[in-house]
């Protein structure tokens, strides 16, 4: 017997008994062998267009990768069926695309189903089902949803604790999401034993230099009072085991950074970010968009510790950083990301501290212009832009040309029910009193 590659069957049979029957038989085995054959490629198309698409998401070409992910679930859904394990994971990544780009509403529905074909296939005990959970309370933790995340992330958790056992990595990323969604809530109290148990598991079972060890040190160092000994043991461990150039110790080193600066431990976050930035312009580039964010950083130390008693500040430093960052932006023709208009803002607020109105004005004026064009003439931002470039105005007493831009914004904020709605109606009748109206 000879399969030609059209799939077709020569037979050369000799009289025997019952040839009709064989034929017959053997015509029916090569079909289903055929078939299976046929079956198996079409779901290999399915992997390959998946492993595309996947590749593409991670480069964030996300116009790429959306109909290849819809494709590759098409194919599945046809061929393994709706509730196959493998159109669950078409599903899943599907859904991802979708997170990645902030559209939560279109990857919800995607992770219900894929939850709902684990749960009937696999159980609802299955670590796979544990998955599920918690992708689908991402999409909840990500919209503010804490009451509906919450159960799902206990439920995983202890799915993963009895199928697992506690001290899987599995079982340790799942207190590290309950924790997490706590932390994001300020329920600190909440997030902090969770975290120790991670720490105190991942120690134990991978030793406490391990990368996944030292995250956990940072993830408690966020709420704990401890903060300072644990990231600075997190840092220690990272320059030993990594050295001081590698990414993971300057985000580390980051970190400290800004606790040094939130607690106006100014002098410590400062000697810091310098040796960050020296770190970055080295290995990275000046203007490398990390090298850029640092610079921004210690420019905001010298500007904030102007403002506070204790400490001197220093405004041509800030100034200077400030306007370094600002040019990398506009060089390299980004001059409407949001990292400019922060930059644009920052900028602006050290003049107005100063009495330079005439600098800060201009700057306000781009912020304003990029919050219309990017969110719409009714949005918060373009709001709390308004209110920035009225308050400009009245440190100048040009009250005529303060109050349209207040009343602006109050109708934004009274649109969107807003609380600064009251706090701009009585900044407009105190004005409105000014100027005779």
């Amino acid at each position: 017997m000879t399969v030609t590659r059209t799939g077709k069957v020569a037979i050369g049979v000799g009289i025997a008994f019952g040839v009709g029957i064989a034929l017959g038989a053997l015509w029916l085995v090569m079909s289903d062998v055929t078939g299976q054959k046929t079956r198996r490629t079409v779901q290999d198309d399915a992997q390959s267009l998946t492993d595309r698409g996947m590749s593409a998401l991670k480069e964030r070409r996300f116009d790429e990768a959306e109909p290849l992910l819809k494709q590759a679930l098409a194919i599945r859904e046809k061929v393994s069926g709706p509730e196959h394990p493998d159109t669950a994971k078409s599903l899943d990544d599907l859904a991802e695309l979708y997170m990645e780009q902030e559209k939560y509403a279109a990857a919800e529905p995607l992770y219900k189903r894929a939850l709902a074909i684990r749960e009937k296939v696999l159980g609802r005990e299955h670590p796979d089902t544990a998955t599920s959970l918690n992708n689908l309370a991402d999409v909840y933790r990500w919209q503010g949803r804490r009451e509906d995340a919450e159960p799902l992330l206990k439920r995983a958790l202890a799915i993963r604790k009895k199928a697992l056992g506690a001290e899987h990595p599995d079982t340790v990323k799942s207190l590290d999401s309950l924790a997490e969604m706590y932390w994001a809530h300020k329920e600190y109290d909440e997030a902090e034993p969770l975290y120790r148990r991670a720490l105190a598991i991942r120690e134990k079972v991978l030793g406490p230099e391990h990368p996944d060890t030292v995250r956990s040190l940072c993830n408690l160092a966020m709420v704990s009072d401890e903060a300072e000994s644990l990231y600075k043991r997190a840092l220690s461990i990272r320059e030993k085991v990594l050295g001081p150039e590698h990414p993971d110790t300057m985000q580390v080193m980051s970190e400290l950074a800004v606790l040094y600066h939130k607690e106006w431990n100014y002098a410590a976050a400062e000697g810091l970010y310098k040796r960050l930035l020296a770190i970055e312009e080295k290995v990275l580039g000046a203007e490398h968009p990390d090298t850029v964010s640092t610079l921004i950083e210690l420019a905001r130390v010298y500007h904030d510790k102007g403002g506070h008693e204790r400490a001197k500040g220093n405004p041509a430093a800030a100034e200077s950083g400030y306007k370094q960052a600002l040019a990398i932006h506009e060089k390299a023709s980004c001059a409407d990301h949001p990292n400019t208009v922060i930059i644009l803002e920052s900028l602006a607020e050290l003049y107005r501290e100063q009495g330079k109105y005439t600098e800060a004005e201009p700057l306000l004026k781009r912020v304003l212009a990029f919050q219309e064009r990017e969110y719409g003439r009714e949005a918060l931002e373009t709001a709390y832009a308004l209110d920035e470039l009225a308050r400009l105005y009245e440190a100048q007493q040009n009250y005529a040309a303060a109050v349209p831009l207040y009343e602006r914004s109050l109708a934004i904020y009274r649109s969107k029910d807003n609380p600064n709605a009251e706090v701009v109606a009585r900044k407009l009748k105190e004005l409105r009193s000014k100027i005779g109206k």
